[in-house]
């Protein structure tokens, strides 16, 4: 097993590709090496736009088109989140329905909770039934399964999963949020992860001594709390009606980047990324906090249109239109890249928590098609939505969004171009077409 692949830009990278492995019980080790990225002679890809709904819809319609034959993403395991943003953004249904049967038939008997619990959600947002996921068999049951992994005695009580200081937090709260989309609770679970919060408002992945301090954020050598872990805390508490002891407002205020952005281990050498931008976004909406909030806008970039400046645009060569790209390390260019899309489109579609079931589709088109002249806008609606288990049946109303769209010129006529990312041209010389093969990793 290649632990650092060909490919890979930096150590952020790294450590999600080894969060995931390290999920599966396997020690590793994290690489020396600097976490930022170096600067490129090639310029930062001209963004698509700034209009949020286009946003979505686009970078839905590079995941549907990056999906095999079976479905799958490029990389497997990138498939469920694939997934999700499918479904989240409510287009490309066909795509998504394909995502959902390569899921249903590929299911693994050693899946990790971090898995066990994506894929409940995948269940939840396409109206499928966990408990009962492709089949009738204990396979097939996604809640028993992931039931099997808490452990329930000792310091660690209510912890799904082994120890792992990658991503036991990050994947606590992927739990909650399933438990959350089920309309279940978990109160050990809860207990647990409250208890990681550090004195800050941030959470580190793993305290094994709740009697000390977390350890200082160092992006230098990889320790402290991160922006991943703290977004998907959040998110896990509020899937199930509560929140942290402390707000994590202020912490991820002060480490918010100049440029609107997060990094995943924020510092002053730190690049924003996607990903960590996109999680972020989330858990800032889950805490009341809208995107205009002027505590988290800089200059005139806010979370959201940071963002949406990772997008290729028009201008990219057609196979990497709509992906979103992962800050690149050395010579590796630009690349769009599966995981970096699906989080964002999942954060600019407005995904709902708890997580609801996606009923109203809208057709997909094409952002940069020569005809294109009115624009993509969000509309919120207030749905009720019925998840399928074989406990009693769970109905709640709440509030979600969908997309309704319509085509747009190659970029907005009333908004300018944002700048490119962390101080890159905005300028990009043609390049040809690149693989797309994802290199940045999540837990599960």
């Amino acid at each position: 097993m290649h632990l650092h692949p060909p490919g890979t830009r930096n150590r952020t990278q790294t450590v999600r590709r080894l969060r995931a492995i390290s999920s599966c019980g396997i020690a590793i080790g994290l690489a020396a090496g600097s976490l930022h990225s170096p600067a490129l002679a090639e310029s930062a890809p001209a963004p698509l736009t700034t209009n949020v709904g286009l946003g979505a819809q686009a970078g839905s319609n590079w995941i549907a088109s990056r999906l095999t034959s079976t479905g799958s993403a490029p990389l497997a395991g990138d498939t469920r989140e694939a997934a999700s943003a499918l479904f989240t953004s409510a287009t490309n249904e066909a795509a998504a329905r394909k995502a959902l049967s390569f899921l249903r038939s590929n299911l693994d008997p050693a899946a990790t909770h971090g898995a066990l619990a994506q894929l409940i959600l995948v269940a939840v947002v396409a109206g499928e039934n966990p408990r009962a996921f492709g089949g009738t068999g204990a396979i097939n049951d996604l809640v028993a399964r992931l039931a099997t992994t808490k452990t329930t005695s000792g310091p660690d009580r209510g912890l799904y999963g082994p120890p792992n200081e990658f991503g036991s937090v990050y994947n606590q709260g992927l739990v909650l949020q399933a438990l959350g989309a089920l309309g279940e609770t978990d109160a050990d679970a809860i207990a647990w992860l409250k208890a990681q919060q550090c004195a800050d408002g941030s959470f580190e992945e793993y305290r094994a001594n709740l009697t000390t301090p977390c350890d200082p954020l160092d992006p230098a050598g990889f320790t402290g709390p991160d922006t991943n872990g703290t977004a998907s805390a959040v998110l896990g508490l509020a899937a199930v009606g509560t929140t942290a002891p402390l707000s994590p407002l202020a912490w991820l205020d002060s480490h918010q980047s100049a440029t609107g952005g997060w990094a995943y281990l924020p510092g002053a050498t730190e690049a924003d990324d996607p990903n960590s931008t996109a999680l972020v976004i989330q858990a800032l909406r889950a805490l009341g906090v809208t995107d205009a909030d002027a505590r988290f806008t800089k200059g005139t970039s806010t979370p959201v249109s940071t963002l949406l400046r990772f997008q290729f645009g028009c201008a990219a060569a057609a196979a990497d239109r709509g992906g979103f790209w992962y800050p690149p390390y050395g010579d590796s260019g630009y690349l769009p890249d599966v995981k970096a899309t699906s989080q964002a489109v999942i954060a600019l579609a407005g995904a709902a928590v708890p997580a609801k079931k996606t009923s109203t589709w809208t057709e997909p088109t094409d952002a940069c098609a020569p005809s294109a002249s009115s624009s993509t806008t969000l509309s919120t609606t207030t749905t009720s939505s019925t998840v399928p288990a074989a406990k009693p049946t769970t109905t709640s109303a709440a509030t979600t969004t969908t997309l309704q769209a319509t085509t747009t010129p190659t970029s907005d006529s009333s908004t300018a171009a944002p700048a490119a990312v962390a101080g890159a041209s905005q300028t990009r010389p043609a390049v040809a077409a690149k693989p797309t093969t994802s290199t940045a990793r999540y837990a599960g």
